[in-house]
Order: C-alpha cells, then sequence, then structure tokens
C-alpha cells in the first residue's frame, strides 16, 4: 500500500535523494564504494517518486546525488513533477549536454536562500575535460541557473587543484575545494567530529542520532550512507513509497562505530553554513570529541 501520510523532517539538516547508483565517471576514489563497498538496487520510475517526494513538507532542500542522477531516465520528468513548494538542489558531474540541461529545467526550480549554489557540478580531472566542463557550466549560468564546480583536494595533486580553480574563477564560476575524505595508501584524510570513528581497527557498540535522511533507488530510507550503500537493515528507517512511514527524528543503537563511512563523521558546514556540524550525533563509552575549529576548505 502507498505512503498517503506527510513526512516529518523536523530536526534534519539535510535530505539526500539517490535516483540511481550508477555513475559514468568511475573515479578511484569514489566514496561510495568505500567501507563495506556498494550495493547496487534497481531503480524507480518517475511517476512513483513523484508521488512520494511531493509528500515531503520541509524547508530543507532535496538534494539530488547518487551515483549520477542524470542517469536516472526520468531525472527531468520527476524534477518537473514536483511541488513548486518543494526546493531541490543537484550534485552532478553534468554528463548530459548544456543545451539538454538548458531546454529539460527551470531555473526556479533551483531557488532557494542558503549560502552555496543549489547546482554544484563536480570537477574529476582523472576522467574529465575542465574546457568541456566549463563551458557547459557557463552556458547553464548564462540562462539563470544557480550554478558552481567543487574540487575535490586530492593529496597528490594539490598544486593541479590549486590552478584548476584559477581557471574556473577566471572563468567567472564560483569553485570551492572541498577536502578529500576517506584512505589512500594507509592514511585517512579529512576533519571529523569522532576520534577513530572511520579507524577500521575495532567495532563497538554506539547509540547515534541523525540529521539526514538518505533515501537510496528503491525508496529505502537510511540514518547514514555507511548502511545506505552497504544495504544494512540496521539503519533501515522504512521505504517512502509504503504506508505509515515515521521519519521522525530518534536516537537508535548502531554496532558498527569504529567502521563509520567518512561522510557521516566529517566535520563540515551546514545547510546554512555554519562550520562544526556532523550529520551524526553520537554517545557511547570511550568516546573522544574532536575539535576541529577551522574548516580545510578553500
Amino acid at each position: 500500500m502507498k505512503n498517503t501520510s506527510k513526512f516529518n523532517t523536523e530536526g534534519y539538516n539535510y535530505i539526500g535523494i539517490f535516483l540511481t547508483f550508477d555513475c559514468p565517471r568511475g573515479c578511484s576514489y569514489c566514496l561510495n564504494q568505500s567501507g563495506s563497498g556498494l550495493v547496487k538496487r534497481a531503480i524507480v520510475s518517475g511517476k512513483d517518486w513523484i508521488e512520494a517526494l511531493n509528500k515531503f513538507q520541509t524547508d530543507i532542500p532535496l538534494t539530488f546525488n547518487g551515483g549520477e542522477p542524470l542517469l536516472h531516465p526520468d531525472f527531468f520528468e520527476i524534477l518537473n513533477g514536483l511541488s513548486k513548494s518543494i526546493k531541490t538542489d543537484l550534485l552532478t558531474t553534468l554528463p548530459v549536454s548544456a543545451q539538454k540541461f538548458i531546454e529539460n529545467l527551470n531555473p526556479e526550480r533551483f531557488e532557494r536562500d542558503l549560502p552555496y549554489s543549489a547546482i554544484r557540478v563536480t570537477f574529476h580531472p582523472e576522467i574529465m575535460d575542465l574546457a568541456e566542463t566549463v563551458e557547459k557550466v557557463r552556458s547553464i549560468q548564462s540562462k539563470g541557473f544557480d550554478i558552481m564546480i567543487n574540487l575535490v583536494d586530492h593529496p597528490y595533486q594539490t598544486q593541479e587543484t590549486n590552478a584548476y580553480k584559477d581557471r574556473i574563477q577566471e572563468a567567472g564560476i564560483t569553485c570551492i575545494v572541498k577536502p578529500f575524505l576517506g584512505y589512500l595508501d594507509g592514511v585517512l584524510y579529512g576533519q571529523f567530529k569522532y576520534q577513530d570513528a572511520c579507524s577500521k581497527t575495532f567495532i563497538r557498540n554506539i547509540e547515534c542520532k541523525t540529521s539526514v535522511l538518505l533515501i537510496d533507488p528503491a525508496g529505502d530510507v537510511y540514518r547514514c550512507h555507511g548502511n545506505m550503500f552497504s544495504k544494512n537493515s540496521q539503519g533501515l528507517m522504512g521505504n517512502i513509497f509504503e504506508k505509515d512511514l515515521d521519519l521522525s527524528q530518534r536516537t537508535a543503537s548502531c554496532a558498527n562505530y569504529g567502521n563509520c563511512h567518512p561522510c557521516d563523521v566529517q566535520t563540515k558546514f551546514d545547510r546554512f553554513g555554519h562550520w562544526g556540524y556532523a550529520a551524526m550525533d553520537i554517545v557511547g563509552e570511550n568516546l573522544v570529541i574532536i575539535d576541529n575549529p577551522s574548516p580545510d576548505w578553500r
């Protein structure tokens, strides 16, 4: 039976919609593949997504990401079928032409009052062309879309990354360099709220409360990225296509602390631009909270 109730999002900071985990890029450092790995799921039709997502009554933007959200065959239909009251963000590598993007979407779809662009294009130099990406973004920006380019601060390519940022900004496009997250050659990179949460040297029980809702390609709602990517039922809150789904914020037990996904315990900005936020509020014995007074972003 389909869900006919409205969704409660009080207390949350972020709502991520993962229409598909498929991606055409294949980056060597993809965070989706970290931890226990990524369990693929079949996609759901645009019609069903529209009906379910329109039950959200919230000021929090629905952030479409993945994978690559533009690979869903009904992506444009889904965004255009949402209520005007719903705000939307898009995380993408922009694998379609600027013309197709402009012809199928309205800039008003991405209008909201937050301190960062609604459309955030991530440029990955190992498999994307900078000139092509900049030209696409400039074309889309010229039609009134709120769009920017993000870079990943790969530890071995800092000089090259800074040069990319300069070229992007010279083209009149906002650009931010985001910190590299996860393990590379045995070294853990990133700023995290909880010491050893991603150490992979132990696991133990804790209690945690999430401030994110993560909805996978099948409509299952998870409390954290680690549980979603690995399809761990311990973190499952329900399915948005089913009846009587309760999304209210609450504390739950977890037996996987020490093997957390970097995205879930990363210290970062909340959606209002306030530094020091982490998606998970964790309580347990022998926890060490790390003070990250300044962001490693540029």
